[in-house]
């Protein structure tokens, strides 16, 4: 993690783009001088994500009322100079920008149904004790939610890097 730090403020001092979900975001709100802590209790399944309006990055607006997969216990403070997009009743620090730059996500946007799969057969022990958290249910939630959020995606992504393109 050390090196990965090293990477993040390397790409941080040139200002170059950075996109960092879950852990990689918790990483780069480290490297902005934030703090990671524990969350008050784990976030672990598909939920929406309350979006923010900020009208200079309106690309947010793809993922407004899409179910995003989210599966975590930590989160971090926000940083300096970074602006909100995104939060949950479990976890407020969900999506976070600074400048046009540098995107940190909390929660997956990567995620689709034959991905998945290898991820549950890796980490189904980290649904031991999560109330009303399933195997079967994270399976059948995947099938359901995966395509729309591949396609709200696609769209989120290709406004960021569009965004990203016209402040160079």
């Amino acid at each position: 993690m050390r090196d990965e730090l090293s990477v993040l403020r390397y790409r941080l001092a040139l200002r170059l783009p950075i996109l960092a979900v879950c852990l990689g975001a918790q990483m780069l709100a480290t490297a902005l001088g934030a703090k990671v802590k524990m969350n008050t209790r784990p976030e672990l399944g598909w939920s929406r994500v309350k979006i923010l309006s900020h009208p200079e990055h309106d690309y947010f607006r793809h993922l407004e009322d899409i179910e995003v997969l989210h599966w975590h216990q930590d989160t971090f403070d926000l940083p300096d100079r970074a602006i909100l997009h995104a939060s949950t009743s479990i976890c407020k620090n969900q999506a976070f920008t600074v400048g046009n730059n540098i995107l940190g996500l909390q929660f997956h946007p990567e995620v689709n149904a034959r991905g998945m799969e290898r991820w549950f057969i890796g980490n189904a022990h980290e649904l031991d004790g999560i109330n009303n958290v399933t195997l079967q249910s994270l399976r059948m939630q995947t099938r359901q939610y995966s395509p729309a959020l591949e396609k709200a995606t696609r769209r989120f992504l290709s406004g960021w890097l569009d965004s990203w393109q016209s402040d160079k």
